[in-house]
């Protein structure tokens, strides 16, 4: 699987256990995929300090040629959800996959909103551990799929005006 391939290439990078060392605590949350036409994916592998309230990511590519450090960062929360760690032991849907799963239900149920920029982030939410699939379509819309990363199945789609506005 090649988001747990990047991560234990993380984890194995000298960079990476050098900032480990005065970060002891802090656990993985996510891996953001940014999917560019023709272009190799990137990693964006979070890690967040509870006690600190503070994340810090790690941009690589699948080897881990190439990292880059994105130091400490406040982090943006619901207060009434605490940010979970992401247990990759338990990531049995490849992000392969879960992209086919997404692209199959956005041909059959969204057929006229084709996507131009795929968005993937693997994080642990309510629903456990979950593909966050976002598609920003051709129609100004962003189409927001989940997808379990244990079972296997999607458990909820929705389709957002990119310029919608709450009231």
């Amino acid at each position: 699987m090649i988001v747990k391939h990047a991560v234990e290439n993380l984890k194995a990078n000298k960079k990476f256990q050098e900032w480990k060392k005065s970060h002891e605590d802090w656990f993985l949350t996510h891996v953001l995929i940014m999917i560019e036409p023709e272009q190799e994916h990137k990693y964006d592998i979070g890690f967040y300090g509870k006690k600190e309230g503070l994340m810090t990511t790690f941009l690589i590519d699948k080897e881990c040629k190439s990292l880059e450090l994105n130091k400490d960062q406040k982090v943006f929360k619901d207060p009434e959800h605490e940010i979970q760690p992401l247990d990759m032991e338990k990531v049995t849907t490849s992000y392969e996959v879960a992209l086919e799963l997404a692209g199959d239900l956005q041909k059959t149920k969204y057929p006229t909103h084709q996507p131009i920029k795929e968005v993937v982030l693997l994080q642990n939410i309510k629903e456990g551990q979950v593909w966050n699939i976002t598609f920003v379509t051709k129609t100004f819309k962003t189409l927001n799929i989940k997808v379990d990363a244990e079972k296997n199945e999607i458990i909820s789609d929705k389709l957002v005006d990119v310029f919608h506005v709450d009231n």
